[in-house]
């Protein structure tokens, strides 16, 4: 099974998401999950004031100080596709 929290977990913290990827990863049903990843640079756009004024209530939470590592060591496989637009072809 497949478990999809795309825009759910940049609101939690850390320990909100670890707890949610260990208790995802106990079920032996979900077999993959697919989460958000947002990159330092993407952070700081949202942490920018004019943001945070226009979104007080919807902090982004979520940010590791390592997201590989964090991802790793909750049983993630380590792939990561990044979608930027600078990262883009074409």
């Amino acid at each position: 099974m497949l478990v999809l929290t795309k825009g759910a977990v940049p609101y939690l913290g850390v320990q909100e998401a670890a707890t949610l990827a260990d208790d995802l990863r106990a079920r032996p049903a979900f077999r993959h999950w697919i989460v958000d990843y947002f990159s330092p640079e993407i952070h700081k756009f949202r942490d920018r004031p004019a943001i945070k004024r226009g979104m007080p209530n919807a902090p982004w939470r979520f940010q590791p100080r390592d997201y590989d590592e964090f991802s790793y060591r909750r049983g993630g496989s380590g792939k990561r596709r990044d979608t930027s637009p600078s990262r883009r072809s074409g």
